[in-house]
């Protein structure tokens, strides 16, 4: 029965090994089993030997598949688990030859120079023959054999047990060592000591195929799975493929293409069977392999991917690509193409887009600078006019009332001088107003007195006017202030001002001015109610605050606005010292 179940392992083996012949270690396995079944048969005839020459003949040709048992079994181990020493192996097989193969050819036992007799013992409620007779020095090679090929799993196992191969090194290395050492110690015995002892190897000569068995079955249903595995992960990368839209392209290091997944034919520069199995060179127009050839050779060496971009010309016109070369483990490159026409296309008319979007925005600006220097020029003519017309009208006018007056006094009539004293009061007052919107109009006293005298009369003048505290200082020589500078700076001060008193509720406020090297610098601050910087950020500021960004930003400088409601609001402006106007900008 075990040689039957040895015969069935060798034959199953022999045909996994047919399927996949790349897998030598099948068939050496194959061999052993097969090797171990036919001893089983001489084992069986020398128990039922029926005379002494019968056993000697049994004993000689029982040789020939001990020696193909043991080495097979011996490179079984080195290959499976891929250790042990070659030189030892081969050195095995040398002496395993002379052991055997002289008795073979010439005839004679190795293991007994002679069997005068045979003896029986009962063995299992059967009589069964011993090996007796006078020990053949010659066997010593014999059991020399199975002391190095022991030495040999020994040290292959060891090998495999370092590695990490521990279940191997302890199913297979482990079984063998012990297999080896029970055959050692029943041929020592059998021959060499006076034990009568059966000839009963086959039984664990199919333990240990059996372990052999178990193993390569393990091992057998474990690359099963694997590949079902691998299969279904086969499919999921296919279904990823499907799915990518991407053109990739697998060459050789060379250039020359091995392999292409393309989502629709119609994306291909030209059918793949005019380009696998050519080199890039004999396929790609010069342009395009101009730009492609020296990143191919960086992408062979480069831990990260080359990205480069052109443009091929195709049925429906050019169109524009991005392609990503990587290395891969095996020193191919894969390259990954996806056309970018679109995005590209998408992407110069944003640019232009852009580009029409920043000149129509230049020119608006240059129309506010234009609107604000002609403002200032028509704010200086009606001040002239009020100035130099309606003032000396009403000058002149409040000159006929003063000599009226004293017609006005002699007269007896107390209701007309009480009417007359109060249309003189209403006269002076509307010189005064018509001088003060005059002055705010086109404050020529920038020219006469200076920017600094001009702000602290305005300050001191709001500051009366609406009863608010408001305090002013300036540090620095503003000899040099160009005129430019100085409206824009007195224009600002204006509109913060103007702020304070309508939206602040501010009971103080404060303004300074300051030299900072070729710049001023001015800040309005108010302790009124503060704002949501947010509303009134750059894309929803009230007029007062456009007004200031855009004078500061017609001279060149710029505005800071710090504010947090109920906590007051600061404007900190810094403009050239020598700005032009905004016409000459």
């Amino acid at each position: 029965m075990g040689a039957a179940v040895c015969f069935a392992l060798s034959a199953i083996y022999f045909l996994v090994w047919s399927r996949h012949r790349t897998n030598h270690a099948h068939l050496l396995f194959a061999v052993t089993a097969a090797a171990f079944g036919v001893y089983g048969f001489f084992e069986l005839r020398l128990l039922f030997a029926p005379t002494p020459q019968a056993m000697d003949a049994v004993l000689r040709w029982a040789q020939l598949p001990t020696s193909v048992a043991l080495l097979s079994l011996m490179w079984f181990v080195a290959t499976y688990l891929d250790a042990g020493r070659r030189w030892l192996a081969w050195t095995i097989c040398g002496v395993r030859a002379v052991f055997a193969l002289p008795n073979l050819v010439m005839g004679g036992n190795p293991n007994l120079l002679e069997i005068p007799t045979l003896e029986h013992i009962q063995f299992a409620g059967e009589p069964v023959a011993i090996i007796k007779g006078t020990p053949n020095p010659w066997a010593l090679m014999g059991t020399l054999t199975l002391l190095l090929i022991l030495a040999f799993v020994v040290d292959a196992t060891i090998t495999a047990w370092r590695r990490g191969d521990r279940r191997k090194a302890v199913m297979i290395g482990g079984a063998v060592a012990l297999f080896l050492s029970i055959s050692i110690m029943t041929s020592v015995l059998g021959l060499w000591s006076a034990l009568q002892l059966p000839t009963a190897n086959s039984l664990y000569y199919l333990i240990l195929i059996a372990a052999m068995g178990y193993e390569l079955s393990r091992d057998l249903l474990r690359a099963s799975q694997l590949g079902r595995a691998l299969q279904a992960s086969q499919s999921d990368r296919l279904a990823i493929l499907r799915a990518v839209p991407d053109l990739m392209f697998l060459q050789t290091p060379d250039g020359v293409y091995l392999d292409h997944h393309a989502p629709n034919p119609s994306m291909l520069f030209m059918p793949p069977e005019q380009f696998l199995g050519r080199n890039m060179r004999e396929v790609l127009p010069p342009a395009v392999l101009a730009l492609i050839e020296p990143s191919f050779r960086r992408a062979a060496t480069a831990s990260e991917p080359i990205v480069i971009h052109y443009e091929l010309p195709m049925p429906d016109g050019p169109r524009n690509y991005e392609a990503r070369l990587v290395r891969s483990d095996n020193d191919q490159i894969l390259t990954l193409v996806r056309d970018v026409t679109e995005a590209r296309r998408a992407e110069m008319a944003l640019r232009e887009s852009e580009a029409i979007l920043q000149a129509s925005h230049r020119e608006i600006r240059d129309l506010a600078g234009r609107l604000i220097a002609a403002q200032e020029g028509e704010r200086a003519r009606i001040g002239r006019e009020l100035h130099d017309d309606l003032s000396q009208q009403i000058a002149g006018l409040s000159i006929a009332l003063s000599r009226l007056k004293r017609r006005v006094i002699e007269s007896s009539d107390p209701d007309l001088q009480a009417d007359f004293a109060i249309l003189q009061q209403r006269t002076a007052g509307l010189a005064d107003n018509i001088r003060r919107l005059s002055h705010d109009l086109h404050p020529s006293v920038l020219q006469h007195a200076g920017l600094v005298a001009t702000l602290s009369d305005h300050c001191a003048q709001v500051g009366r006017q609406q009863r608010i505290a408001i305090s002013f200082a300036a540090d620095g020589d503003f000899s040099e202030t160009t005129a430019a500078t100085a409206l824009c700076l007195y224009r600002v001060t204006q509109e913060a001002l103007r702020n304070v008193v309508t939206h602040a509720a501010a009971a103080t406020a404060d303004v300074r001015l300051r030299r900072v090297g070729d710049d001023v610098e001015l800040t309005i601050a108010d302790d009124g109610k503060g704002f949501d910087i947010g509303p009134a950020g750059p894309t929803g500021q009230g007029l007062g605050l456009i007004s200031i960004n855009e004078r500061v930003r017609l001279v060149g400088g710029n505005v800071s606005i710090f504010t947090e409601v109920n906590k007051g609001t600061r404007v900190k402006v810094h403009v050239p010292l020598t700005a032009l106007s905004p016409v000459a900008r």
